[in-house]
């Protein structure tokens, strides 16, 4: 897991070179890193493929606190 992380700090590195001087968003810098991250050593893939992932877990996420307060359970209201 460790070559995977150093790999993908090294490509951020290589990113941040090519922009230079010029203002960037840090906090989506590092987002994509840990998506990177993840998805290598979890999934196997790259960013996009995590990216994904990760956008249809979010939607997962919402329909399951959504339909948790209409499901009833016996003794529990």
């Amino acid at each position: 897991m460790l070559p995977t992380m150093v790999e993908s700090v090294e490509m951020m590195l290589e990113r941040w070179k090519d922009v230079g001087t010029k203002e960037m968003e840090v906090y989506k810098e590092f987002k994509i890193m840990t998506l990177e991250v993840i998805s290598r050593t979890a999934f196997g893939g790259d960013y996009e493929v995590g990216n994904q992932l990760f956008e249809k877990l979010g939607a997962l996420r919402l329909l399951v606190t959504k339909t948790a307060y209409k499901t009833r359970l016996p003794g529990f209201g």
